[in-house]
């Protein structure tokens, strides 16, 4: 198998054991869920023809028979006040019944499902919500293979912004809500990207001929993480994000993945284990003293989300 067909099996692995690890703890909420909005018929329309800083994972939930209802009213707005009122609102990707898609819904804290966001027969993975509320980011095979593509929380206004042959994945919204990073395998390997979110100033900042992937922003947004096998072991980096100031921050013999960044953007949670191993441990390393510490050691699949 190649690097970068392992890398896209690693990006769908990472948000269906989410689903997977979370589904005692939703899928009864799931269950209950009566408030379930379609997408308008010009959201449903442009799907077929392009055939809250509170909320930081992404979830892909089993299928239920309720997945596919629907209702007339959403109960909870999604809007900036809604995140500042303390109601959190999630987009997760809900595979359907015969295992064969997953598409996108909004589900509040309780884990009710709230709005459907997409419909269509396709793989819709790894929902980001912006900053502001007002949009999702995900990557889809929707036009062939696997782009990167926003839409607003409304169902409306669904665009592909990286549309190319390549396969892009596990986007990551800026801060401000205008760029979003992502990795790809456009130049055959995979990199990192920064891209508008008008589909504009498409920026590769990670150029080796590795495996670069899992991308997500410091804290206040200067900075890239990253893992990379550009120094043979898949390690822990990071970069400016105008690809400038390279700093590898872990260094052994273990594969690397599953970054994320502490609330207080002090520390790096990620995953360490042997590649060709079942048993990855959770550690966190300290971008102050630039100490890695193991946080797990059950000898169980430790994975960060």
């Amino acid at each position: 198998m190649s690097s970068a067909i392992r890398i896209f099996f690693i990006a769908v692995v990472v948000v269906l054991i989410s689903g997977l690890l979370s589904m005692t703890s939703c899928k009864d909420r799931v269950k209950t869920a009566d408030n379930i909005i379609e997408p308008t018929q010009d959201a449903k329309a442009s799907s077929m023809t392009e055939t809250t800083e509170n909320v930081n994972t992404t979830q892909t939930v089993m299928p239920t028979s309720e997945s596919t209802a629907s209702n007339e009213n959403l109960q909870i707005p999604v809007t900036s006040e809604t995140q500042e009122n303390d109601v959190l609102i999630s987009p997760i990707a809900i595979l359907t019944a015969d295992y064969k898609y997953s598409n996108i819904f909004l589900a509040d804290s309780d884990g009710k499902l709230i709005r459907k966001i997409t419909e269509n027969n396709f793989n819709n993975f790894a929902p980001e919500l912006a900053p502001a509320g007002d949009k999702i980011a995900f990557y889809s095979d929707m036009d062939g293979d696997f782009d990167i593509y926003t839409v607003n929380t409304d169902g409306t206004d669904l665009k592909n912004i990286t549309d190319n042959k390549s396969q892009d994945y596990m986007p990551k919204w800026s801060k401000d809500g205008r760029k979003i990073c992502y990795y790809s395998d456009e130049p055959g390997n995979t990199d990192i990207y920064i891209i508008n979110i008008d589909g504009t100033q498409n920026q590769q900042i990670v150029k080796n001929n590795s495996e670069n992937y899992g991308a997500i922003w410091s804290k206040d947004y200067s900075e890239i993480f990253y893992v990379s096998n550009e120094a043979g072991s898949f390690d822990i980096y990071s970069i400016g994000i105008d690809g400038s100031q390279k700093i590898k921050l872990t260094d052994d013999e273990y594969f690397e993945e599953s970054l994320s960044l502490s609330q207080d953007g002090n520390k790096i949670l990620y995953s360490s284990g042997q590649i060709d191993n079942t048993v990855f441990e959770v550690h966190s390393f300290d971008l102050n003293s630039l100490e890695s510490h193991q946080l797990t050691n059950n000898m169980s699949y430790g994975r960060i989300f």
